[in-house]
């Protein structure tokens, strides 16, 4: 009798665990999977509408940046205009087509 009450605390102690730990984990895979990566080369810049056309492959995409997006140049922090030219190639981070961060490589 003993043994079958330990048998089921123990149970059901390590089913709470997991369950626990499920619920733990849920939002952080939700907030990865609301971020795309696309790596391509910038085909045009049109600053007045704060857009540019990235190619990927055989694909083109109109990309929005805003005051908040970030830009890297080789790992390092840089500026919009620095990064943000016809021909260079990059990685954009974005939301639905508006990017938070754009990567790019001097060669």
């Amino acid at each position: 009798m003993i043994r079958t009450t330990l048998s089921a605390l123990t149970i059901a102690a390590l089913a709470g665990s997991v369950a626990y730990a499920a619920e733990t984990r849920a939002p952080a895979s939700i907030e990865q999977a609301a971020y795309d990566v696309s790596e391509g080369t910038i085909e045009s810049i049109d600053l007045s509408k704060s857009q540019f056309t990235l190619k990927v492959g055989e694909r083109a995409q109109t990309v929005t940046v805003t005051k908040d997006t970030s830009y890297m140049l080789d790992g390092q922090a840089s500026t919009r205009d620095v990064v943000l030219k016809a021909g260079a190639k990059v990685s954009v981070t974005h939301t639905g087509g508006t990017a938070t961060r754009i990567e790019g490589k001097s060669k």
